[in-house]
């Protein structure tokens, strides 16, 4: 107690110069200790806000998709029950949890999306549709990464790691420091975005995932997806890679194809034991492209052209092993969404290109009963 007393009696001392710190003193910010359940976490998402100027990226979570999740009706199988996924931006996880999976197992190797889910998740339960949507949703609305909305769904934050992180987090920071420093892919067009998430669209729908998720099994775990399955004795019926094949190509792999061969091949293994017969497994999501495109179409632009290498590559890989089908859909982001090195500051930065096509291609395959 004297340590946090000495704190803060240090931080009202230097408050003068620093009248953010002063305003958070005077609003009676908390402050948790090292050793107090969600200290970790504080920290981690604090360390983002606070090292950001666009840099930071693969540190950052998302809070919303990229990619049209319209596509999960269009694949999902019938009589579903277990689904293995993504975490991501948890829309994809909530469309699930619409459509009446019972079970739902979710990977992610970036532990901050964990937090991601206990915030939407809380707040599905909490706020109405459009509440949520001004929330969580709607960067130009004045409620966006509100600290008095949040106020009214922390309670519903069941695990408290995770209501210790995030009311900390809401306390210290402004609005504007949330939505510019904290989270990836601000600025995607609402109403694209709105149309892209089918629970935000339709009220009914959204309501249904709210109904469903206290009865949902739905288990996390911070590691990469595809050694998490093959590691697990898990069977699925509905397998959701997203895109992150374009992670692994260029971060785990190195750009290395015959090293990516190896990760298919892999895939193909979760297939082949992990899969239930009449299963469907989601391979890709491409962002304005589609395959009998790639051989026609001419790139001018380096980094077009290194993007639809690996699109290429990796249908080439994939078309290997599985009898491959595609679906496509109205695209959120307007073009290629890639990221690049940057030597200037040593960082990952995403950035997109122009689309070679009007619509997002999804890659999966079925398994045969």
């Amino acid at each position: 107690m004297k340590q946090d007393n000495d704190l803060i009696k240090m931080m009202k001392d230097i408050s003068t110069e620093l009248p953010f710190l002063k305003e958070m003193l005077q609003n009676d910010i908390r402050i948790l200790r090292s050793d107090e359940p969600g200290a970790e976490i504080a920290a981690q998402l604090q360390a983002v806000i606070n090292g950001n100027l666009g840099e930071v990226y693969f540190d950052k979570p998302y809070l919303v998709t990229t990619e049209n999740q319209r596509f999960i009706g269009k694949i999902l199988p019938t009589d579903v029950n277990h689904v293995a996924s993504i975490l991501g931006s948890v829309d994809n996880v909530f469309e699930c949890v619409a459509e009446g999976v019972g079970t739902i197992h979710v990977w992610d190797v970036n532990r901050l999306q964990n937090a991601v889910y206990h915030l939407k998740r809380a707040s599905i339960l909490t706020l109405s549709p459009k509440e949520y949507d001004q929330f969580l949703v709607d960067y130009t609305s004045k409620r966006y990464l509100s600290n008095d909305v949040f106020q009214t769904v922390k309670q519903a934050i069941a695990d408290e790691c995770y209501q210790n992180a995030w009311d900390v987090i809401f306390g210290m920071n402004p609005q504007e420091d949330l939505k510019n420093y904290l989270f990836k892919g601000p600025g995607i067009d609402l109403s694209k975005l709105r149309y892209g998430i089918p629970y935000l669209k339709n009220k009914s729908r959204y309501y249904t995932v709210r109904e469903n998720l206290p009865k949902t099994d739905i288990a996390i775990s911070n590691e990469d997806i595809i050694s998490g399955i093959l590691s697990s004795s898990e069977t699925f019926d509905f397998i959701d890679f997203s895109n992150t094949l374009l992670f692994i190509y260029q971060l785990d792999c190195n750009s290395d194809v015959e090293e990516f061969h190896t990760k298919i091949k892999q895939v193909k293994d979760i297939y082949d034991n992990h899969l239930n017969p009449g299963g469907v497994m989601m391979l890709d999501y491409w962002f304005g492209a589609r395959p009998e495109k790639l051989s026609s179409y001419v790139s001018t632009n380096p980094e077009e052209e290194k993007t639809l290498e690996i699109y290429q590559h990796t249908y080439d890989l994939l078309d290997r092993h599985f009898d491959l089908e595609t679906c496509s859909v109205e695209p959120i982001l307007n073009g290629l969404f890639t990221q690049k090195f940057d030597f200037a500051t040593g960082k990952v930065k995403p950035f997109t290109l122009n689309p070679i096509d009007n619509r997002d291609t999804v890659i999966y395959t079925k398994k045969r009963k």
